[in-house]
C-alpha cells in the first residue's frame, strides 16, 4: 500500500472528521505513488514518502482553508504563489513527523534508558526542535485556528504512519519488535545497530531532501555533526568495513567519507582493530580510484601489452601520489612556500608528473589534466594534511 494512501485510510483528516478529497490531485497520487515505499533503493523509498507525507499535509492545509469562514490567505499575495508558505511547511511538518516516529521508537522498551538510545533520543529532539519552532510560529501567525487541528490530528496520523512503516521493515526488527509488555526482543549490538541505521537512514532520505524543500537553516546546520557523532557510535558498534557497506547502501557514503577522511588521513586507528582499519582504507582508496579510472576510460588512452586490470591498478596507485604531490603542493603554498626549489620542488614534481615517465602517452594535455583532475576528485575526501582557513585550491606545478 502506498503511504499516501495509508496516511488516507488512517485518518488524515480535515475539519476534524475523515475526507473523501474531491481534488484531483489527491485522486492521482493515490494511483501515482502506489509504491512509493516500496522502492528497491529504501533511502529513495523513503525519500518518496517524505514527498507523499508533505504532499497529503498540504492538501488537508489548503482543503481546510478552503472550507473555513476566514482565508488563511492574504489578499496582498494576490499575483504570486499563495500556497508558497503551505508547501514550505508541509515539508517541514513532513520532516519532523519523520524524526518524531524514530523518536518514539528509541524510546521503547526497557532499553530505553541505555546510553545509545538517549542519545539518539537527545540528537533527534536537536533536530526537530527547530522544525517544530517554525511550524508552531507559522501556524499562529497565518491562521491560529487551524493549529490545534494540525497538531492533534495531522501530525499524529503522520507519525504513526512512519512508525508503521519502521515496524514493517525486516532491517529494524531488533528495535521494533515489542511484546505487550513493552520488552524488545533484540539485543546487544544488533538492536544497537538497528537503531543507528534506522536514524541514519532517515537521515539519508532528509539529506537526499535537501534544504531547499525544508528552509529550515538551523536544522541543516545540525544535521552534519549529529550524523558524525552517529557514525562515531556505529564503528564501536561493528567494523569499519560493514559500517562503510551498510551507510553506502543508504546513500550516505560521502558524509562516512567526509566524516572518516581526517582520522584515516592520520592513521588514527583504534588499537584493538589497528591492521583491520589500516587495510580497509588502503583498499578502499585503491577501489575508488580504480573505479573512477575505469568510468573515465583513463587506460583507453594507453598503447601497451598490459592488460586493463593492471593498467587500472598501476594508474591507481600514481593516482594516489599525485593527490599527494598536489596536496602537498597546495598546503606549503598555503604556508608561504611559493617558490620551491631543489629538493623539495623535484621531489613534488615527481609525485605529480612521475607517471610520465613510466606511460609517456599521458604526457598529452588533455590525458594529463583528465587524470589528475579524477584522482584527485575521487579522493577530495582525504586530508594529507590539516585544513586551514582560506585554503586555496592547489595550483598545478608549473
Amino acid at each position: 500500500m502506498s503511504f499516501l494512501l495509508h496516511l488516507l485510510m488512517i485518518g488524515v483528516t480535515v475539519n476534524g472528521s475523515p475526507q473523501a478529497s474531491s481534488t484531483a490531485d489527491l485522486l492521482q497520487m493515490r494511483v501515482k505513488l502506489n509504491k512509493s515505499l516500496q522502492d528497491e533503493d529504501y533511502s529513495d523509498g523513503l525519500l518518496q514518502s517524505l514527498h507523499d507525507a508533505a504532499r497529503v499535509f498540504e492538501l488537508a492545509i489548503i482543503e481546510q482553508n478552503s472550507l473555513s469562514k476566514v482565508s488563511w490567505f492574504s489578499t496582498a499575495w494576490f499575483g504570486v504563489d499563495k500556497n508558497s508558505w503551505v508547501k514550505a511547511l508541509s515539508y517541514q511538518a513532513a520532516v519532523y513527523s519523520l524524526l518524531q516516529a524514530a523518536s518514539e521508537i528509541s524510546s521503547r522498551g526497557d532499553d530505553r534508558d541505555r546510553n545509545i538510545n538517549v542519545f539518539v533520543q537527545t540528537s533527534l529532539f536537536r533536530l526537530f526542535a527547530p522544525l517544530e519552532s517554525l511550524i508552531r510560529d507559522e501556524l499562529s501567525g497565518k491562521q491560529p485556528e487551524a493549529y490545534e487541528w494540525f497538531w492533534s490530528e495531522q501530525v499524529p496520523a503522520v507519525v504513526t504512519s512512519f512508525v508503521n512503516y519502521f515496524e514493517g521493515d525486516p532491517r529494524f526488527t531488533t528495535v521494533t519488535s515489542l511484546s505487550k509488555k513493552g520488552t524488545v526482543l533484540g539485543f546487544g549490538s544488533a538492536s544497537e545497530m538497528s537503531l543507528l541505521m534506522l536514524v541514519l537512514t532517515c537521515i539519508a532520505a532528509i539529506t537526499k531532501l535537501g534544504p531547499a524543500k525544508v528552509s529550515c537553516s538551523q536544522f541543516f546546520s545540525m544535521i552534519m555533526e549529529i550524523t558524525g557523532r552517529l557514525l562515531d557510535m556505529l564503528i564501536d558498534i561493528v567494523p569499519i568495513s560493514q559500517a562503510y557497506n551498510s551507510i553506502t547502501d543508504i546513500g550516505l557514503q560521502r558524509e562516512f567519507l567526509v566524516h572518516f577522511g581526517p582520522q584515516a588521513a592520520a592513521a588514527r586507528v583504534k588499537v584493538e582493530r589497528d591492521s583491520e582499519e589500516v587495510i580497509f582504507w588502503v583498499n578502499l582508496v585503491q577501489k575508488q580510484l580504480q573505479q573512477a579510472i575505469d568510468r573515465e576510460r583513463i587506460w583507453s588512452r594507453l598503447t601497451t601489452s598490459e592488460s586493463i586490470e593492471v593498467l587500472e591498478k598501476d594508474l591507481a596507485i600514481f593516482g594516489f601520489f599525485i593527490a599527494l604531490g598536489r596536496s602537498t603542493q597546495s598546503f606549503l603554498s598555503a604556508n608561504g612556500f611559493v617558490n620551491m626549489h631543489e629538493p623539495v620542488g623535484d621531489f613534488i614534481r615527481y609525485l605529480i608528473g612521475g607517471s610520465v615517465l613510466y606511460y609517456p602517452q599521458l604526457s598529452s594535455i588533455s590525458s594529463y589534466q583528465l587524470y589528475v583532475e579524477v584522482v584527485c576528485e575521487e579522493l577530495d575526501w582525504l586530508p594529507f594534511y590539516p585544513r586551514q582557513r582560506g585554503q586555496h585550491k592547489t595550483v598545478p606545478v608549473a
